[in-house]
């Protein structure tokens, strides 16, 4: 596990290659990249609502 973690830290945040490949590749990659980078958040924010939602339903279960 760390040796992956290590591996992206050297080689999957590279900025200047990953921005040649975007501004080299068709439009249809490019609304795949941009959904793709707000999708973590979007999942994020939908655990963080389960996990509140779940905890008040816990202090009131008559509700």
């Amino acid at each position: 596990m760390k040796q992956l973690f290590m591996f992206l830290l050297q080689n999957g945040f590279d900025e200047k290659a990953m921005q040649e490949k975007l501004d080299s590749a068709p439009k249809s990659y490019q609304i795949a990249h941009l959904v793709g980078s707000y999708l973590p958040y979007a999942l994020l924010i939908l655990v963080a609502y389960l996990m509140y939602r779940s905890a008040k339903n816990s202090q009131n279960p008559e509700k």
